[in-house]
């Protein structure tokens, strides 16, 4: 094999160090979209409310929140609508009412959409007769 001389095995590690260099630059690259992704204030936000958005109280508190505002909005759009004392009170009652019945039906509700988006898994297969479920516990009819 032929010995290399000093000029090539200069141009050997420049090639080396420059491939190298490439790599620390990419490296660096991909850190730094890293480092500004996470300052952004919206993924900032987003991470923030990914964990609550777990969390079931966070769900229930939310969903009963919102659910309350919009029945007392529909119950002063409808019966506040008559005007004078009589709406007034008629509408306040009303909302207590529905404020009461969302505050009952919130986690049925929250249970009722959830397993709506939920995928559905596949049912099992279930074990044919033939094959014994249990090896140990196999009794003889005679």
């Amino acid at each position: 094999m032929k010995k290399k001389t000093p000029q090539e095995a200069l141009q050997a590690r420049i090639n080396t160090l420059r491939v190298r260099k490439e790599m620390q630059e990419q490296e660096m690259s991909v850190s730094f979209q890293v480092i500004l992704n996470g300052l952004n204030p919206s993924s900032l936000a987003k991470d923030a409310f990914h964990d609550l958005a777990e969390d079931r109280g966070v769900q229930a508190s939310a969903a009963s929140a919102a659910l309350k505002f919009g029945s007392r909005f529909l119950v002063f759009k409808v019966i506040g609508r008559f005007g004078g004392v009589f709406g007034a009170v008629a509408a306040a009652v009303a909302g207590s009412l529905s404020d009461q019945y969302v505050d009952k039906t919130t986690p049925k509700m929250l249970d009722t959409v959830v397993n709506f988006f939920k995928k559905k898994k596949k049912p099992a297969e279930p074990q044919s007769e033939a094959e014994p479920r249990d090896p140990d516990n196999v009794h003889m009819h005679i």
